[in-house]
């Protein structure tokens, strides 16, 4: 138990990112049917479908930056190293605006303090999304909206995924530029002059400089891949340099999380 937090899951050896460690089990309700006492154990698995979480994943406790997550067959995956007597956690809500009891109960304040603290989060697991894929899964993430993580083991220069995209006609795009869009369109051209928008996933991977993958234009086929700059495992997210280049440090056009 932690003062303020109460009972917790601790890692009992050091643990691999990408190893399983619990499994979300328990009966199915709809949001009706979640009493009080079980407000603190209920896991939104798809829209008013609540798992009453039982056994020890229930003490699943939320982390702004979570070490932890929900695989969409319920199992509860390390996303990173976690050592012998770390605390085992998870992200309550991402981006996600489930129901809340009148009462606000379903809300509380996040006390673990991290530097990317929601401030205020709620006892809802978000919903998690299948990829009709083995090499992907989709996750909601606490401060990043969503992002990609493998479904397997990926080995350097495995190509994981072959998206097509739409070319933006340049009448377009002047329209485009003042809308959300803006943020998932991709440069295109040998000149890096015409646009494009993506399709298939790759415009969730998130941005790191310190890339795992990397994004490749296959301009005549109008396509870009994803490709594994080393091997990557289960569990891990995938991430590239929207610079490009893998190792270009320059600064984008919003704070980098």
């Amino acid at each position: 138990m932690t003062g303020g937090i109460g009972r917790e899951l601790a890692a009992t050896e050091n643990l691999k990112s990408g190893a399983v460690v619990e499994k979300l089990k328990g009966p199915i309700v709809g949001f009706e049917g979640i009493s009080a006492e079980n407000q603190p154990f209920a896991v939104l698995v798809d829209d008013n479908k609540w798992l009453l979480a039982e056994g020890n994943a229930r003490y699943l406790n939320h982390a702004c930056t979570p070490n932890c997550r929900i695989a969409p067959n319920l199992d509860v995956v390390t996303m990173q190293p976690v050592s012998r007597g770390e605390v085992l956690t998870i992200g309550y809500t991402a981006g996600h605006n489930g129901p809340r009891s009148d009462d606000g109960s379903f809300k509380f304040e996040c006390r673990r303090g991290s530097a990317a603290c929601m401030g205020t989060v709620g006892h809802i697991v978000v919903p998690r999304y299948d990829t009709n894929g083995t090499k992907i899964e989709v996750h909601a993430m606490p401060g990043k909206g969503r992002g990609i993580f493998a479904g397997n083991n990926i080995l350097k220069d495995d190509v994981i995924e072959r998206s097509p995209v739409i070319l933006i006609p340049e009448p377009d795009w002047a329209q485009i530029q003042d809308t959300i869009l803006y943020n998932y369109v991709f440069e295109w051209g040998s000149e890096g002059d015409q646009a494009a928008l993506a399709l298939g996933h790759v415009s969730l991977y998130n941005h790191s400089y310190k890339p795992n993958a990397l994004l490749v234009d296959c301009l005549e086929d109008n396509v870009i891949e994803v490709v594994a700059l080393r091997d990557i495992e289960r569990g891990e997210e995938i991430v590239v340099n929207y610079n490009g280049e893998a190792d270009d440090p320059e600064p984008l056009w919003f704070t980098v999380v």
